[in-house]
């Protein structure tokens, strides 16, 4: 008995004296991360620098001026602040426990903000923005009526503030690529408003195009859709920035390669030490130990495919074990796990979506921050997403991943279930509860829209996916209007159905149909169709994409006013001719001899020649209905024209105008357009819509004082008179008679009253030497556009005012306007000159220099207008004086 205590006692001993020999002999030598990556991440400059875009970067000293500098601001390793400032007081950074909030001036912005351990927000007088996801998000405030926020991988939720009380107005969310152009003197307007109200007001657009091309250069596509509202100064600072940011990933490979490919293996005898651990008392010897233990199983979360709950929890035990005994060595750690974290979403590579989750759960643990699992997920996979999408880095397409998080993260995560009807629900039916996750849900419905109209296309590989994504989008807005039952809602998605519904109608007709019929009227299939390989599961998707939107159409049909707005007819119209074919296209397309069978009997009603001619989608292209049509006008002969008839017009040769031979195109489908006229031997860069411009004749026809006007404005005579007598001056309805103008299409009348006549409407900028009033704006609606002209203004000046002449000088103006995104100018400017006096005296329009109308070849931006067309109009008056 008491030898065996002995030997227990030798075993000890000498046991414990092998632990310490253990502990004496371990080191850090063993085989580990590169030096120098670990030591930058723990060495960052926290301090403003210089950045160049070929990735220089250059301390700046305190005193410096930063104006017209690329500066580069670091809070901490993973959050950068890229600008353009005048000094530093231009980001001044609140942080309060897991909240950083940035307070920035009116300048240029790219912020990377991309620490889990805090909350972000952004605040300025006229916005606040709470980052719901990490990453980058671009923001020029410089010009408080044309603010840019530009989400380029992170998704938040913007606030629009009234900016003298500092109140939230109305809050919007912003998705990746969601580009929103906008005057905050403008917000007051916005109290409460839904998306629409705001993009009827500001700009709310997405850009499909990727940032980079493969070889990380920037690509062409983006800088064409991106720019156009850029001046010089916000495009170099933006292509420098996204070049400097690109000229870092050489490094941020290797390191990422270094990392995946280290081993940092376990040394002998390591399982005794774990066994045995409260044995040992040397603290050096113990730190050493978590050290290399926590390195160990960050490499192990780097590599993880999956969620790995169970070691974030370890490694964040062992790190508050090694913060007990040095606080210094535990920060260490905590700053190479966030460069790991670093190399993840900077590498953008998809397949580690879920190594960063990981990583930004660990993170956040580590910090004491509360994550919730459903929002970060759902918000974290799209910021990935477009991440790699922005860097051409995807082993799949685009609409894999697109599906993908619609299936995986959006849909589990806000609890939307397929019902029994093949709609679309919410689990949780206490609506109530879910209008903010609604508001969400329209905002990203709106870029699934903008993705699918700028990039549908299924001879791509991708079509399982796109149809998927397709279909999803159309069920979620049926959602979205059953939750919401606001019938502008529901109108406006009446509206994009449509569109996107055509999109793909005429997708599909292009790949699959030459855009001939044959003899019997029979769609004509294009040469190795089967190339596309199309499935029957594919066809029966598409057939029920289009099921689901007619079902939708006839559900809320009621709401267009086909009576008294034009659009809304053209929309009905559309709508049941794409009803009435789309079974067609695709039967031909799935089976063409079962198509040939079923169709040629039935279309041969077509070929009637009574059809009556009317600019309606049900029309039938058939060289009789184009004779019957051309009859109507006087002086032409169609009995001998050589008549081609494509997809949706005619291409007509050897009509004979007064025995003038005239070629045009002719599309009956866009209010019968005619254009790329040939004119005997002339060719003519004109366009006429013929249905448009006899609605106009109608009652100048009527009202008519003379029988050379009525001549004139017989629509009969339109042929002999536009290209023969050349009569007809097509401006000159829209420029003399807007006082017959009697609006009834309701978007034509919010457009003149509410886009551009209001208190803070577009007109308002030049008001003062060019008030235009309602009576004097003409918009036609052009397709999908509108054509905005302006005729009748009265504008007056000093012929001089540098030495205070007494003399004005009296013009009346007319021009077209173009209103678009990109561009807000006056073109096409006309002027007639006025006796200033006379005028003043009497009202009285006295024409100087017999009435001349003067056309000036400028096209003059609204913001510069007032300063470039006095100078252009004293040139033409000096001129005409002489």
């Amino acid at each position: 008995m008491n030898l065996d205590k002995k030997n227990i006692i030798y075993f000890l001993f000498w046991f414990f004296l092998f632990i310490i020999f253990l502990f004496f002999s371990f080191n850090t030598s063993r085989q580990k991360l590169d030096d120098n990556f670990l030591n930058s991440i723990v060495s960052y400059s926290s301090w403003f620098s210089e950045f160049s875009a070929s990735g220089n970067i250059s301390k700046i000293d305190e005193n410096t001026s930063f104006a017209a500098k690329n500066i580069v601001f670091k809070d901490s390793l993973l959050n950068t602040v890229y600008a353009q400032i005048a000094d530093k007081t231009a980001i001044n950074l609140e942080t309060n426990w897991t909240k950083k909030v940035f307070n920035i001036g009116t300048w240029i912005f790219l912020m990377d903000l991309n620490d889990p351990s805090f909350d972000y927000e952004i605040k300025w007088q006229g916005f606040d923005i709470k980052l719901l996801s990490l990453w980058k998000i671009f923001i020029d405030n410089r010009i408080t009526s044309k603010i840019q926020v530009f989400p380029i991988n992170s998704t938040v939720n913007l606030s629009l503030m009234d900016q003298k009380n500092r109140f939230a107005l109305t809050n919007l969310y912003l998705y990746p690529h969601m580009n929103f152009y906008f005057d905050s003197s403008r917000n007051i307007y916005l109290k409460n408003a839904d998306l629409y109200r705001i993009s009827a007001i500001d700009t709310v657009s997405y850009l499909k195009t990727n940032i980079y091309t493969s070889d990380k250069q920037i690509n062409p596509e983006f800088e064409k859709d991106f720019f156009v509202m850029f001046d010089d100064t916000k495009k170099q600072f933006f292509i420098d920035t996204v070049s400097f940011i690109s000229s870092t990933q050489e490094s941020i490979s290797k390191n990422y390669t270094s990392i995946k490919d280290s081993e940092i293996y376990n040394f002998w005898g390591i399982s005794y030490i774990q066994n045995y651990f409260f044995l040992l008392f040397n603290s050096e010897k113990k730190t050493i130990y978590y050290k290399n233990l926590i390195l160990e199983q960050l490499k192990s979360l780097f590599v993880s495919d999956s969620s790995n709950t169970e070691l974030i929890s370890s490694i964040n035990q062992n790190m508050l074990s090694l913060d007990a005994m040095s606080h210094s060595d535990y920060l260490e750690l905590s700053e190479i796990a966030k460069g790991f974290y670093m190399q993840l979403y900077q590498y953008d590579n998809t397949e580690d979506y879920n190594a960063e989750i990981n990583f930004y759960k660990l993170i956040a643990l580590l910090n004491n921050k509360a994550v919730a699992a459903k929002d970060l997920e759902t918000f974290y996979y799209l910021s990935a997403f477009y991440s790699s999408y922005d860097t051409s880095n995807f082993s799949k397409s685009f609409y894999y991943y697109l599906k993908d998080y619609i299936k995986t993260y959006l849909f589990t995560n806000m609890a939307i279930l397929t019902d029994e009807t093949g709609e679309l629900a919410f689990k949780n039916t206490n609506l109530g509860n879910n209008l903010n996750q609604v508001k969400q849900l329209d905002y990203f419905s709106f870029m699934l829209y903008n993705t699918l109209i700028s990039s549908f296309d299924l001879s791509d590989l991708d079509r399982d996916d796109l149809l998927f994504v397709t279909k999803q989008y159309i069920l979620l807005n049926n959602l979205i209007i059953r939750t919401m039952w606001d019938d502008k809602r529901t109108l406006s998605q009446v509206y994009y159905n449509n569109t996107l519904a055509r999109k793909i109608l005429d997708n599909f007709k292009q790949i699959y149909f030459t855009g001939n019929r044959n003899t019997e009227n029979l769609l004509e299939l294009k040469p190795d169709v089967q190339l596309l390989n199309f499935t029957t599961d594919q066809f029966n998707s598409l057939a029920s994409i289009f099921w689901v939107i007619n079902k939708f159409y006839s559900k809320n049909f009621s709401l267009l006013d086909s009576n008294n707005s034009t659009s809304d007819r053209l929309v009905d119209a559309s709508y049941r001719e794409i009803n009435s074919t789309n079974d067609e296209y695709i039967l031909a397309a799935k089976d063409y001899d079962s198509y040939t069978l079923q169709y040629d009997k039935t279309k041969k009603a077509l070929l009637d020649t009574k059809t009556v001619w009317s600019a309606t989608w049900e029309l039938a292209l058939n060289k009789e209905n184009f004779i019957s049509y051309m009859s109507i006008f006087n002086s032409v002969d169609a009995s001998n024209a050589e008549v081609s008839i494509l997809e949706n017009h005619y291409e007509i040769k050897n009509v004979f105008v007064a025995w003038i031979n005239m070629w045009f195109s002719l599309y009956p489908r866009e209010a019968n357009r005619i254009t790329n006229v040939i004119f005997g031997a002339q060719k003519l860069t004109v366009s006429y819509k013929l249905d448009n411009i006899r609605d106009n004749y109608k009652d100048l026809y009527s009202n008519a004082a003379t029988n050379e006007d009525r001549e004139k404005y017989d629509f009969k005579n339109f042929f002999i008179n536009t290209f023969v007598n050349k009569q007809i001056d097509t401006k000159e309805y829209y420029t003399n008679n807007t006082s017959k103008i009697v609006d009834t299409d309701k978007a034509i009348i919010i457009l003149k009253k509410d886009k551009l006549l209001w208190d803070q409407g577009e007109f308002k900028i030049v008001s003062d030497l060019l008030p235009i009033k309602y009576e004097n704006i003409n918009v036609v609606k052009n397709w999908d556009n509108y054509d905005i002209s302006i005729s009748g203004v009265n504008m007056t000046f000093p012929l001089d005012e540098q030495r205070g002449s007494p003399q004005n000088i009296l013009v009346e103006f007319a021009s077209k306007y173009i209103f678009t995104n990109t561009d807000h100018k006056f073109t096409s400017i006309s002027i007639k000159f006025l006796d200033a006096n006379a005028f003043a005296m009497s009202q009285e329009k006295v024409y100087l220099f017999s009435g001349k109308s003067f056309d000036l070849p400028y096209n003059l931006d609204i913001n510069t207008f007032a300063d470039r067309i006095k100078p252009i109009i004293r040139k033409f008056y000096n001129s005409a004086s002489k």
